[in-house]
């Protein structure tokens, strides 16, 4: 005999269960859990930075720097110029006059010397005045030479330091608008060189090949400074035409031996200079005498300084220089140059900023510069005399050249 059982319906099968859940029972889940293990959750612990966040003395997570951003110069010279020109000028570093200056004194240095191997010696005015038309064209040319070095590492300065808000690294000048803006100046640099002699303008264009071959040596060698030197050296051997004078015979080796003393000065700066690059250098892989040779910076730069002062003393020896010379020009650059050698920290960056701008004034301009406009004076006031002082200075002893051995040269 079958039993038939009633039909449950999904409704009250619900209701069963829902009345099972609420019941209480000793074999419940939550009377279990005093017998079982625990779940894995009971045994999470807190990460360091929710720590962190809870506890009143725990100390906070460190957070990033902000990042910087360009602001316009709200002071000083550049904070005069519309803003729509401050790119341009900052491009050519106008407020930072120190490399213009660096240019500029081969020039004065060779004008001054010239002057004095003239027959009759040349007239204080036209040494002004050459002085004055080199003053300008460094000031172009030093500009011009900062646009094509930027447009160069515009890849490469946006990752360092000093220079990743110059205006082509930040984007304030295409490189189209660079390479506008270069012409220019070299337009204008053309300008001011046509003043001169003819054999001043032969001899100043190869310059230009050197300026802008310098910016890729630093992808090429370890020695770029060399390079820089050839070019910022240049005025060196311009201001012996530019008074009139060939460059041959005894004025060519005056002429090389002051050239030569200037490259030697200008690898000595720039190894100040670099130093404060140096960390930035070897990250973006980029080559100098410092990142190759920065334990032993101060030997090297002591080793120029003696090239330079003894090949300096060379180029008065064999243009007939007097006691003038050598006690300011050849005794200040070696007092000054030791002293600096001996006091530069390179490891501080303001520091190095300090004496590349201190080597323009005190070697460059007041000890070699003054020694020559001296040694000017000495000469065209006749202080000198024929014999001299001491043996030295003497017109008798000087590399004159006068309009007669021109003629003669001509007819050779």
């Amino acid at each position: 005999m079958a039993i038939r059982l009633p039909r449950l319906g999904s409704g009250v099968v619900g209701q069963a269960a829902y009345r099972m859940g609420r019941m209480p029972s000793r074999f419940s889940p939550r009377n279990l859990t005093a017998i079982t293990r625990s779940p894995p959750i009971l045994h999470y612990k807190p990460t360091p930075t929710f720590i962190s966040r809870i506890s009143t003395t725990s100390t906070p997570p460190t957070s990033r720097p902000p990042l910087e951003i360009y602001e316009p110069p709200k002071s000083g010279l550049l904070s005069y110029f519309p803003r729509k020109a401050i790119p341009y000028v900052e491009l050519i570093r106008l407020d930072k006059p120190t490399g213009t200056i660096y240019l500029f004194l081969p020039c004065l240095w060779s004008t001054l010397l010239a002057g004095t191997l003239t027959d009759p010696t040349t007239p204080l005015p036209t040494v002004l005045g050459t002085t004055l038309l080199f003053a300008t064209g460094a000031l172009i040319m030093r500009g011009a030479g900062c646009t094509i070095n930027d447009l160069l590492d515009r890849n490469i300065d946006p990752h360092v330091s000093r220079t990743r808000f110059r205006p082509i690294a930040r984007g304030a000048i295409t490189p189209f608008h660079a390479l506008a803006f270069t012409s220019a100046q070299l337009l204008a640099g053309l300008a001011v060189l046509v003043q001169f002699p003819v054999e001043t303008i032969i001899w100043g264009i190869p310059s230009l090949t050197v300026v802008a071959v310098y910016p890729l040596m630093k992808r090429a060698t370890h020695y770029p400074q060399f390079v820089l030197g050839l070019a910022f050296s240049w005025g060196a051997l311009l201001g012996f035409p530019a008074v009139g004078l060939g460059l041959d015979g005894l004025v060519m080796a005056t002429a090389a031996c002051l050239y030569g003393s200037n490259v030697a000065w200008t690898v000595l700066y720039d190894i100040i200079y670099a130093h404060q690059d140096v960390k930035d250098d070897v990250k973006a892989g980029v080559k100098s005498i410092v990142v190759k040779h920065e334990a032993h910076a101060k030997y090297i730069m002591s080793a120029l300084g003696v090239a330079q002062v003894g090949l300096l003393a060379g180029a008065g020896a064999v243009s007939g220089c007097g006691p003038v010379f050598y006690l300011v020009s050849c005794g200040g650059a070696a007092g000054s140059l030791a002293y600096m050698i001996r006091k530069v920290n390179l490891k501080d960056v303001k520091e190095c900023w300090y004496y590349f701008k201190w080597c323009a004034w005190a070697v460059g301009f007041f000890a070699i510069g003054g020694g020559l406009f001296g040694e000017y004076i000495a000469v065209r006031s006749g202080l000198y005399g024929e014999e001299g002082l001491w043996g030295l200075g003497g017109r008798r002893r000087r590399a004159l050249q006068s309009a007669e051995n021109k003629d003669e040269r001509i007819v050779s």
